[in-house]
C-alpha cells in the first residue's frame, strides 16, 4: 500500500479556492505557498508505519524544527491570467482538482 504522508513544514500550500478579480478586466488569480526548505517525502513503508504508530510525528517535527530555531518557511507565488487567456488555456483554470501554478 502506497500512503502519502505529509510532513506539514516540506510541502506546498496551495489554496483550494480560484478567484476572479475584477479591474476593468477580468483576471484569473491562482494564489500559492512554495516551501522554501524543498519538498522532502517519507518511504511509502515508513508513512505507513507512523500513521499507525505515530500520527503526531508531522506536528512534532514541525514544532521540534521551531523549538531549534530551523524555522520553516514558504514563499508567496501569485498566477495571474487575463480572461482572455483563460478562455483559451486547455481546461478551466477555475477548476480546484486542477494546479494550474506549477506551469
Amino acid at each position: 500500500m502506497t500512503t502519502k504522508f505529509i510532513q506539514t513544514r516540506v510541502h506546498n500550500h496551495y489554496t483550494d479556492i480560484k478567484f476572479k478579480m475584477y479591474v476593468r478586466k477580468i483576471f484569473s488569480l491562482c494564489l500559492y505557498f512554495q516551501t522554501d526548505q524543498g519538498i522532502k517525502n517519507l518511504p511509502a513503508s515508513k508513512a505507513d508505519q507512523l500513521a499507525g504508530s505515530d500520527p503526531d510525528y508531522a506536528i512534532r517535527d514541525l514544532f521540534n524544527a521551531i523549538a531549534n530555531k530551523n524555522f520553516p518557511s514558504w514563499s508567496m507565488k501569485i498566477q495571474i491570467m487575463t480572461y482572455k487567456e483563460a478562455e483559451k488555456f486547455r481546461y478551466n483554470p477555475f477548476d480546484v482538482t486542477k494546479v494550474r501554478c506549477n506551469e
